[in-house]
């Protein structure tokens, strides 16, 4: 969990997110986060209809901390969600995918 958010963080600092991330073991605690704007979980502890904020499952970070279609996913939810902390235009991305296309 520590190597997932230490890497999301510089990734997303690098690409001009202004967010911060936290990390929490559902073996301390089970409970949701409780301020929290999106829940991303290595294994899906908590349904939706428990948090209340957007979550997506990032186990395939267990393997690949650049896995493309979850990163994608990520900074999907947060221009959906919180446009305002991308920078980004609505749709735009800043990772290109394997072939180094932009989608």
């Amino acid at each position: 969990m520590v190597m997932v958010q230490d890497h999301l963080s510089r990734l997303l600092q690098e690409h001009g997110y202004r967010v911060r991330i936290d990390q929490q073991s559902i073996w301390d605690n089970y409970a949701p986060p409780q301020q929290a704007d999106l829940v991303l979980q290595m294994i899906p502890a908590f349904q939706p209809e428990e948090l209340e904020c957007p979550s997506l499952t990032v186990r395939p970070f267990i393997r690949d901390l650049d896995h493309p279609e979850t990163l994608q996913s990520i900074f999907a939810l947060l221009q959906e969600h919180y446009p305002e902390v991308t920078g980004l235009p609505a749709g735009s991305t800043p990772f290109p995918d394997r072939e180094g296309e932009k989608v």
